[in-house]
């Protein structure tokens, strides 16, 4: 399997683990970046201006590798998915939501 062969399995797994609740995303020190904990290395999802970004980072916190949505093997919008997941999922979204509809509702 080639190197982006392995890249593009690897963001389908962290999408399809993101959907299904089985990636626990958390917020991180900055606003627009979002980290999930495996045993032996994070995966962070950001954004900067113009492109979305999947890390890979080693106990240490060093980027290893770095998937950008620039890259043409990657399904269109995937990484962007997984950055809209995974901020709703750190940021409680649905929680939130359903809170302010309980209140109003009354």
């Amino acid at each position: 399997m080639s190197s982006q062969e392995k890249k593009l399995k690897l963001v389908k797994l962290v999408y399809d683990g993101s959907q299904k609740g089985k990636v626990t995303w958390e917020v991180t020190a900055s606003s627009e970046a979002f980290q999930a904990s495996f045993p032996s290395y994070f995966v962070g999802i950001q954004k900067d201006e113009q492109d979305y970004h999947l890390d890979i980072m080693n106990e240490a916190g060093e980027v290893v590798e770095r998937v950008s949505n620039s890259a043409n093997f990657l399904p269109p919008h995937i990484l962007q998915n997984i950055y809209e997941l995974a901020r709703s999922k750190a940021m409680k979204s649905d929680e939130a939501i359903d809170d302010l509809i309980d209140l109003l509702s009354i």
